[in-house]
């Protein structure tokens, strides 16, 4: 049984070959042809997609493209700074106003510390309680 990687490997194989015997100027030409000759290889590399779209499965909009909710969208506009980056500062304050700053947030970049803060407000907010932005 043929799987999608080995088909993916046979294809990828198929094209360095064209490539060194120079019927093709790049790899990922070579690539193309190399799936217009053997159509079967190619077949599962179109089904595996077709599967990835039909299960809503796409990884780059998953991995680019966050889902804000309404407590990321009001921090974030609270800490954006003049220049619209994050102030690490603003960021700090609102975490000590809402009791949740923790020393070790001192040894995160300011993406981890986002992270963690919200990750903290997010409860109190669906517990209903209020969050503070001093």
């Amino acid at each position: 049984m043929l799987t999608r990687d080995a088909a993916h490997r046979q294809l990828t194989d198929i094209a360095r070959t064209l490539r060194a015997e120079g019927r093709a100027t790049c790899l990922a030409d070579a690539f193309r042809l190399a799936c217009l000759l053997h159509p079967d290889l190619a077949d599962f590399l179109v089904a595996d997609i077709d599967e990835r779209a039909a299960r809503n499965l796409d990884a780059d909009f998953h991995a680019s493209n966050r889902l804000d909710d309404d407590i990321g969208v009001r921090v974030r506009a609270y800490v954006a700074g003049g220049n619209g980056k994050t102030d690490p500062l603003r960021l700090r304050r609102l975490a000590e106003a809402n009791q949740i700053w923790q020393p070790r947030y001192s040894a995160l970049n300011l993406g981890g510390q986002m992270a963690a803060i919200l990750g903290r407000l997010r409860p109190k907010a669906k517990q209903g309680l209020a969050i503070a932005f001093p």
